[in-house]
């Protein structure tokens, strides 16, 4: 196992990252940011342990919390704040938004491409007709007959 470096203590005896955070807190204040008051607020949460009680011991927690949860639970600080800002209005979504209810001034068809079909040469029409003709055959002969008889009117539509 590698040596443990050990951790630089300030004068109150916390190490260097708890040291860092309380200097922020006291920077920063926490009436700066109040929380669930103002919506334009930025959240701030910071990465804390917590002390085991069996054992004692201190563990990472694997989330991050305000300073009052961290409080709360009994734990330590022990690193610089997260700071998420909002990002306003992100899903157009407007409660009480009034719908209109007015049909639209054009009617909307279902398959328009269908009332003018485009236009194909005669070279492209008679390549598809014997691909449908070879096509319709092959079906039948694997007893597809359902997709030879859309194939034949097809071929039938292109004459």
């Amino acid at each position: 196992m590698g040596k443990l470096r050990p951790e630089s203590r300030d004068a109150a005896g916390d190490s260097s990252a708890c040291a860092r955070r309380r200097q922020l807190q006291a920077n920063l204040g926490r009436e700066q940011y109040p929380r669930m008051s103002d919506e334009s607020a930025p959240t701030v949460l910071y990465p804390f342990k917590l002390r085991n009680e069996r054992t004692g011991n201190w563990r990472l927690a694997r989330w991050k919390a305000s300073l009052e949860e961290v409080e709360r639970l009994g734990g330590e600080v022990c690193g610089d704040p997260v700071i998420y800002h909002p990002q306003g209005n992100t899903s157009n979504f407007v409660r009480n938004m009034p719908v209109d209810l007015t049909p639209p001034a054009v009617s909307l068809e279902m398959h328009p491409h269908w009332e003018s079909p485009p236009a194909i040469d005669p070279l492209e029409r008679s390549l598809a007709r014997t691909f449908l003709r070879r096509y319709s055959t092959w079906c039948v002969r694997t007893r597809r007959y359902a997709q030879a008889q859309g194939a034949a009117a097809l071929h039938r539509e292109l004459a």
